[in-house]
């Protein structure tokens, strides 16, 4: 089966919206992937508009479009790179709760991959652990085939069920997006802010029913303390991701970059710089880097500031002093 010059081979994932697939590009012989979208879900002129802007796009941490277009039976198409690693949700469900560390690398990849888009007008809309990706220390967000640009912001949702879903993805959407209100770049960031406390915890920070009074749920629900669930975290880290999580986008962090520069900061503190390096240890060896951030553990980042540390005297300055001490009294004994 060919889509204009793309020959399909393998189905890899299909839903209600969109079917994805391995393909192969024969004008340039490599692989890629290629998401169909139901026609009934799109109106084409929307998504060559859409897509267009997609390819506007250029950031390590962002999945790579190449291509776009409508099929010769109707059926627009997206084509972008073919990556095979692993997603957030599988290296949680394979290794565990993620190290403080590993949180702070992975918010602040995203965080910068999110403050690029932003700068172009897009949202991404569906930010959760099975739309990234881990390869080889590069962490990849996928799936923007959800993304809207933020002119078009009106257009909140095509389907036709007023109801919000409440399923484990969904969780993951802000409040104003759940209840199909006019959304901003905000929304995107409360993503980010469940998506490390789910990571932190394996639970998501709210639970969410059916109910018209959806506002009024998210703020007489508070999420569990993050410091009480993971006490090893510091106390700025848990109380950015707690901001994020604001239920009111007018209180948490305005823009990813902001996000994106806490974070840096906090990383900064741990002493480590780059923040590939960290998911590059994790992916190697996640027990390694799980005993490695263990000895870093803090309350606080400052308490890492080597001049606030108290010295650490050993038995050798002991006997020094002893002797000292000696020869002290004894000079002032023969005196």
């Amino acid at each position: 089966m060919k889509i204009d010059r793309y020959e399909l081979e393998q189905q890899l994932t299909k839903n209600i919206e969109t079917t994805a697939y391995r393909a192969f590009d024969p004008r340039l012989k490599r692989e890629v992937l290629i998401k169909l979208f139901t026609a009934a879900e799109n109106n084409n002129n929307n998504f060559q508009v859409e897509a267009k802007s997609l390819t506007t796009l250029n950031h390590p941490s962002i999945i790579k479009i190449y291509d776009f277009g409508i099929s010769n039976d109707d059926v627009p198409y997206l084509v972008t790179e073919y990556i095979q690693g692993i997603n957030l949700a599988q290296l949680l469900e394979r290794n565990g709760l993620f190290p403080e560390s590993v949180i702070l690398a992975i918010g602040l990849e995203v965080s910068s991959a999110l403050a690029h888009a932003h700068a172009h007008s897009i949202i991404h809309r569906s930010i959760n652990p099975q739309n990234i990706l881990l390869e080889r220390g590069r962490l990849v967000i996928t799936d923007f085939s959800t993304a809207l640009c933020a002119a078009n912001t009106d257009i909140i949702s095509r389907s036709n069920d007023t109801k919000p879903k409440t399923n484990k993805i969904s969780g993951f959407l802000s409040p104003e997006q759940l209840a199909k209100h006019k959304i901003d770049s905000r929304a995107d960031i409360f993503s980010v802010g469940t998506l490390l406390y789910f990571l932190a915890t394996n639970n998501l920070p709210y639970r969410i029913s059916e109910t018209i009074n959806l506002f009024q749920q998210f703020i007489n629900h508070k999420p569990e303390a993050l410091r009480t669930l993971r006490p090893e975290f510091c106390r700025d880290l848990t109380s950015l991701i707690h901001r994020a999580l604001e239920p009111k986008p007018e209180n948490r962090p305005q823009k990813a970059t902001l996000l994106k520069q806490a974070l840096q900061r906090l990383l900064e503190y741990r002493k480590f710089t780059d923040a590939r390096e960290i998911l590059a240890l994790y992916e190697k060896n996640p027990s390694l880097t799980q005993l490695h951030l263990s000895n870093h553990s803090r309350d606080d980042y400052e308490d890492e500031d080597d001049n606030l540390k108290p010295p650490k005297y050993g038995p050798l300055f002991l006997l020094i002093a002893i002797a000292l001490l000696i020869v002290t009294a004894l000079f002032f004994g023969y005196c």
